[in-house]
């Protein structure tokens, strides 16, 4: 897979910000993003030598931009 995205819940928060993240890394997904919707916010990684990297965190007031869809660009305002 390219991308995935991991919505975070507080039963699942920690196990998708480590294992699961381990794991799609492990299995080459480029992209990886993690929703946090009591934050209102969308952390971005993207896949290196030595697993996921930080591309960026957006917020509310943010347009998102994928690292590896050119031209995919989405106001957060619509989301939150």
């Amino acid at each position: 897979a390219d991308l995935v995205i991991e919505i975070l819940s507080p039963a699942t928060a920690e196990r998708d910000r480590t294992y699961k993240k381990t794991l799609d890394a492990r299995h080459g997904v480029r992209e990886y993003w993690i929703v946090d919707p009591e934050e209102k916010a969308i952390k971005v990684m993207t896949l290196g030598k030595a697993g996921f990297e930080s591309f960026g965190t957006y917020g509310k007031r943010d347009i998102l931009k994928s690292s590896i869809f050119s031209g995919l660009n989405i106001s957060l305002s619509e989301v939150f």
